[in-house]
């Protein structure tokens, strides 16, 4: 299973490891060891429900069904100067890719689940209250990515929901409200 991530508004992309999803979403995060900065970005991520490779943006909708909020820690080492192992560093630690289920039919993507709130220590640091990510917006990343790398069943393609990471501290508390339901409840150890 790949995580594809999709940065803010861009139509780039890159793969952080399947070793860094966590489904359990009231299981703590351990700082590893080095961290110098820790932070965190709300995600909305779709999940393909069907393999492909090339697939034009006409016939992307055959392609995922359903969709999530979910948030991506990044781990900032200290150390290293090298900008790309700086990059692959904070984003391929274990258990950073929050990603809770259950998934929603897509056809609500424009309905009550597109209330998201991301809280830290009772104060909302992020809130969506209308659709953050559309359709064709969807549409046309999966046609970008499936053009080089071939989509398969339960990957995952997650849209970065701002363009400013969050800062966290050990001992910070995480939530995330989506809709009425609180679906991310953890601490940073």
């Amino acid at each position: 299973m790949n995580i594809i991530v999709t940065p803010y508004k861009s139509n780039s992309f890159y793969f952080r490891p399947d070793n860094t999803l966590q489904r359990d979403c009231c299981k703590d995060f351990f700082i590893p060891n080095g961290v110098k900065k820790l932070t965190a970005t709300p995600i909305l991520y779709v999940k393909v429900s069907k393999a492909g490779k090339a697939v034009s943006q006409k016939f992307a909708s055959r392609y995922y069904q359903s969709f999530g909020y979910g948030v991506m820690i990044n781990c900032h080492f200290e150390g290293n100067d090298d900008p790309v192992m700086k990059f692959y560093a904070a984003t391929s630690v274990d258990n950073s890719s929050i990603i809770p289920m259950p998934l929603w039919n897509i056809e609500a993507i424009n309905g009550e689940m597109t209330n998201f709130s991301l809280i830290i220590n009772n104060i909302e640091v992020f809130k969506s209250t209308e659709n953050p990510i559309d359709v064709e917006e969807i549409e046309s990343q999966i046609a970008v990515v499936s053009k080089n790398c071939s989509l398969r069943i339960g990957d995952l393609i997650a849209f970065e929901l701002t363009s400013h990471e969050i800062e966290l501290s050990q001992g910070d508390s995480l939530q995330a409200i989506i809709g009425e339901m609180n679906q991310i409840d953890f601490k940073i150890c």
